[in-house]
C-alpha cells in the first residue's frame, strides 16, 4: 500500500480509508457516509478522552456511484478530503469550532 500511495500520489489515510469506506458500503448496502479522519497522530493513545480525539479529527461527507471504480472511490476521497479541511479552514490546525462546523451541530451554551 506504501508503494501504492507513493506512485499514486495519494496519501496513505486516504488510500486506507476508501479501502474502508468501500467494506463498509458494501455491508451496509449504500454508498454514502460520513468518515471521520483522525488529525492528531496520537488517536489511539490510552491517556486521550474521545472529545481530545473527536476534537483533533476532520469530517468528510462521502458519496460516490454504486459501481465507481476503485479508482474513482479513491479519487472522490482524495478531493474530498482535501475539500473538507478547506470548507472549516482547517487543513493545518484543527480546533474544537473546526469539528463543531465540519458536523454541523453547534455546542449547547449553558
Amino acid at each position: 500500500m506504501l508503494a501504492l500511495a507513493d506512485r499514486e500520489n495519494v496519501p496513505l489515510n486516504v488510500l486506507v480509508a476508501a479501502a474502508a469506506t468501500a467494506v463498509d458500503a458494501s455491508v451496509r448496502h449504500t454508498t454514502e457516509t460520513l468518515l471521520v479522519h483522525a488529525v492528531d497522530n496520537r488517536f489511539a493513545d490510552p491517556e486521550l478522552n474521545v472529545a481530545t480525539c473527536l476534537v483533533n479529527s476532520i469530517a468528510q461527507p462521502v458519496r460516490f456511484p454504486p459501481h465507481a471504480s476503485v479508482a474513482e472511490v479513491v479519487r472522490i476521497m482524495d478531493r474530498g478530503y482535501v475539500k473538507a479541511g478547506r470548507a472549516v479552514g482547517c487543513v493545518k490546525s484543527i480546533t474544537a469550532e473546526c469539528i463543531w462546523r465540519s458536523i454541523g451541530p453547534r455546542p449547547l451554551r449553558r
